[in-house]
């Protein structure tokens, strides 16, 4: 909820004018040095790596709380509540589900959220029954039978919660699984690193490492204090590809904050001369795990690039104290 009544006093302070700044969270102190990064972003969630859909969500099954787990993942898994509110407020559609939301504006959708907040909700409130609190609340100040009560319905339907109005639940779209012809060389990292190209203190690359995905060879970030690292491959996306780009990250960190991002990794496209296109998702201290061997499966959409020439990059920053170290293996671009 203070992201979202956060946004909310930003929009009030920059006149009502909507910006693209206005659905970031702390983009001002997040990364200054990276222009349109962000701690979380409620218009686009994923591409800093976090949940857009309820089926998305960290920890969906039994979970004991603690710091280590940033209580059971309760920061990264606002981002589904805070997409919700941006699809009643500015309206939009959900890429998981599809579906499709007709904004009510960030005046009345605010006005929703602060009743259901300091009237409905509690300590305990749920993803459940913070969709009933807005709907009472939507209920109170417009009527159950008003426009906004109808988008915030689909905004919670769009993300998972409940369902839309008229009593349908949309199926969850899978993320694609990628076909055709592979883009990418040596994805695997196996022998060499070529044609990757690495650099900086923060880089490495190891041919028979302790701890690959599948084969030997890894490539890895961090590890030393105050440094940076990146590696790239240039690749030419044909407009009958998929654009589905997927790679395997273990993240293992000594930091042990829950909430704050220290060390991070982004995922990111840049043109030939290495100017930065997009920022595809972020990931830090945060997403680690305990050993060094447990990877997850990452997916990232390009579709935005076919018929285009471009990097691919993975890029390193570290904090000044305590390391994590990202590993990265079998990335695969369709």
């Amino acid at each position: 909820m203070s992201d979202i009544m956060g946004s909310m006093v930003e929009l009030y302070a920059d006149g009502g004018v909507v910006s693209a700044d206005t659905w970031k969270i702390g983009e001002d102190a997040y990364t200054p040095g990276t222009a349109g990064d962000a701690l979380r972003r409620m218009d686009n969630p994923n591409a800093v790596g976090d949940p857009d859909h309820y089926s998305l969500r960290l920890y969906p099954g039994t979970c004991t709380a603690s710091n280590a787990n940033d209580q059971c993942g309760v920061h990264t898994n606002s981002s589904i509540q805070n997409h919700a509110f941006y699809l009643m407020a500015a309206g939009g559609t959900n890429r998981i589900s599809g579906v499709a939301v007709t904004g009510i504006g960030g005046t009345d959708a605010a006005k929703v959220f602060y009743r259901a907040l300091t009237v409905y909700m509690t300590a305990s409130t749920n993803f459940a029954g913070a969709r009933t609190a807005t709907l009472s609340a939507a209920t109170d100040l417009f009527g159950a039978s008003s426009a906004q009560y109808n988008t915030v319905a689909t905004g919670w339907c769009a993300v998972g919660v409940g369902t839309c109005p008229g009593g349908s639940t949309p199926t969850p779209t899978p993320t694609p699984t990628p076909s055709g012809n592979e883009l990418l060389v040596n994805g695997g990292f196996e022998t060499s690193a070529s044609p990757w190209v690495g650099s900086g203190n923060g880089y490495f690359y190891t041919a028979n490492g302790n701890a690959p995905h599948g084969g030997t060879g890894y490539v890895y970030f961090g590890v030393n204090n105050k440094a940076t690292g990146q590696s790239y491959q240039t690749v030419a996306i044909p407009t009958t590809a998929t654009g589905t780009l997927t790679f395997w990250l273990n993240v293992t960190s000594s930091e042990t904050s829950t909430t704050k991002q220290y060390d991070k990794l982004f995922a990111e496209v840049r043109n030939t001369s290495g100017t930065l296109l997009a920022t595809l998702a972020t990931y830090s201290n945060l997403n680690k795990v305990a050993s060094a061997t447990t990877y997850s499966q990452k997916s990232l959409n390009l579709a935005a690039y076919k018929g285009q020439t471009v990097r691919v990059q993975f890029r390193s920053t570290m904090d000044t104290s305590v390391t994590t170290t990202f590993r990265v293996d079998d990335v695969s671009l369709k």
